[in-house]
């Protein structure tokens, strides 16, 4: 088994809270007169979901290997279903008993749509919400959209690096392929089972994720690399912040093909990879990811504490907001605690 990349989990972890941060002050509210605002600020924080996106596109990079070496379709996909699929399903089911409870107080659904649906949840707990053949699922558990086209990336890359290795050719013809397919279906403007702006989102940062593994993950990143990676998030983020109307032009592609994967290279030096070696991190990761998976649903419980019991503006303000990210991160931890007995009953 490949060692553990830590510094990756760190970024994981990183990337993780600023969407949780950037959900909260969209759905709860609260505009801040100094400081970050992760939602409606300068950066639209929303966008580190294709930062998540290329981190598991890079650390599936192993894999390829080991599919060339016949690993199957079953034995690749099992366990990333039987890791995910659970939490989805249960998340899932957590967020409408919510929603309608609080429906069944207040007499409206606020932001969480109309999720009375059957045929919506379910859809939602085999983690087909979007990106799959369904077109017309009301959303259930909104941030699992992630997921589920994370799931077709999953699926996608074995199919397409099998028969790379059955023409025995370099996988890396097919990640080129599945980013120009990403940008297509951005620049007709598509919405098509399989090809929405969601799943050119999934496919374009996932692609250059395993891209950049077959250059970076492996081989230690030699000093002059990194210091260029250095220099190019220096000079994007100084030209952001004085100029960012000469960004806007190809702004998520500046990101997800400049910004990030140099962000990538800079954690894969040793000097950061020595800093963040501590296995806390990959700890951490796994707390985080049960943290976004019910955030969601934190949020209608909160919306019907604030409507009940207080109405103090504190929770719109940076203070409530950190005592949310507080409980919502023991409530991750406590989750990840029961997913992984789950997981190790299963295995035994």
């Amino acid at each position: 088994m490949p060692q553990r990349k830590y510094s990756i989990d760190f970024l994981k972890i990183t990337a993780t809270v600023f969407i949780l941060l950037h959900h909260y002050q969209q759905l709860i509210g609260g505009v801040f007169p100094v400081g970050i605002n992760f939602y409606g600020g300068r950066f639209n924080f929303g966008l580190m979901v294709e930062m998540l996106f290329t981190l598991s596109g890079f650390v599936v990079f192993p894999y390829i290997a080991k599919i060339y070496s016949g690993l199957t379709l079953k034995e690749f996909m099992t366990k990333r279903i039987k890791r995910l699929l659970p939490v989805i399903a249960i998340t899932a089911v957590a967020y409408q008993a919510c929603a309608l409870l609080y429906y069944a107080l207040f007499r409206h659904m606020e932001w969480f749509f109309d999720t009375t649906q059957l045929w919506d949840l379910v859809v939602a707990s085999i983690g087909m919400q979007r990106g799959w053949v369904f077109t017309d699922i009301i959303y259930v558990n909104y941030p699992v959209w992630y997921i589920s086209v994370l799931l077709l990336c999953y699926l996608i890359f074995w199919i397409g690096t099998n028969i790379c290795a059955r023409l025995h050719t370099s996988s890396r013809y097919f990640c080129v392929f599945m980013i120009l397919f990403g940008i297509s279906i951005n620049s007709l403007g598509l919405d098509l089972p399989f090809m929405s702006d969601y799943t050119a989102r999934g496919y374009i940062s996932f692609f250059v994720g395993v891209l950049m593994g077959t250059y970076f993950y492996e081989p230690k990143v030699e000093k002059k690399t990194g210091i260029t990676a250095l220099l190019t998030v220096s000079a994007l983020s100084v030209i952001y912040a004085l100029r960012p109307e000469s960004l806007e032009n190809g702004f998520n592609y500046i990101l997800s093909f400049l910004f990030y994967p140099s962000i990538i290279i800079l954690f894969m030096t040793e000097p950061v990879k020595k800093l963040l070696r501590h296995m806390i991190w990959g700890y951490l990761s796994e707390v985080t990811f049960n943290s976004f998976m019910w955030h969601y649903t934190s949020f209608i419980l909160l919306l019907a504490f604030m409507a009940k019991v207080s109405e103090d503006t504190v929770w719109c303000s940076r203070v409530g907001m950190i005592i949310w990210l507080v409980i919502i991160l023991i409530a991750g931890a406590v989750s990840e605690r029961l997913f992984s007995k789950i997981n190790k009953n299963r295995k035994n």
